[in-house]
C-alpha cells in the first residue's frame, strides 16, 4: 500500500520537474569544474531519470500482472492493461529490483560527488544543488 504510492508520487513528481525543467531553466555549471565532470553530471542525471521511469513502469507491471488495478493509497485504482506470463512477470520483478538497486547507487555516487565539491573543492555546486 505505502509503497506503491510512494512510488507513484515519486513518478509524478519526477514528471513533474521534467515540465518545470524547461519552464524554469536550469542552473548554470560552475566554470571551474573540468567538462568531464559536467558531462558525468549530465549521464548521471539522465542515468537516474531513466531509471526511475523503468522503476515505475515494471512496479506498475509487477501489481497489475495478474489483470489486477494499481491502488493508490485507497484514493484511486490505475486500471490494469494486460495480464502477464509467470515468465514475464518474473523477468519485471527483477528488472525493477536492479533498477532500484541502480537509483541507489547513482544517487549515492552523486550524493558523494556533491559532498566532494562542497568540502574539497570548496565550489558552489552543493549549494547550487540545493538552491541556496
Amino acid at each position: 500500500w505505502g509503497h506503491k504510492g510512494l512510488g507513484f508520487i515519486v513518478f509524478l513528481l519526477v514528471v513533474l520537474r521534467w515540465i518545470w525543467r524547461p519552464i524554469a531553466g536550469k542552473p548554470k555549471a560552475i566554470s571551474s569544474s573540468p567538462v568531464w565532470q559536467q558531462l558525468a553530471a549530465k549521464v548521471v542525471h539522465q542515468l537516474m531519470n531513466l531509471a526511475i521511469v523503468l522503476l515505475a513502469i515494471t512496479g506498475y507491471l509487477i501489481v497489475t500482472a495478474k489483470g489486477e488495478s494499481l491502488g493508490i493509497f485507497d484514493w484511486f485504482s490505475i486500471p490494469a492493461i494486460s495480464k502477464l506470463s509467470v515468465e514475464t512477470s518474473d523477468l519485471v520483478s527483477k528488472l525493477h529490483l536492479w533498477s532500484g538497486y541502480f537509483i541507489i547507487s547513482l544517487a549515492s555516487f552523486h550524493a558523494l560527488a556533491a559532498l566532494k565539491h562542497h568540502f574539497i573543492n570548496k565550489d558552489a555546486t552543493l549549494r547550487r544543488m540545493l538552491n541556496l
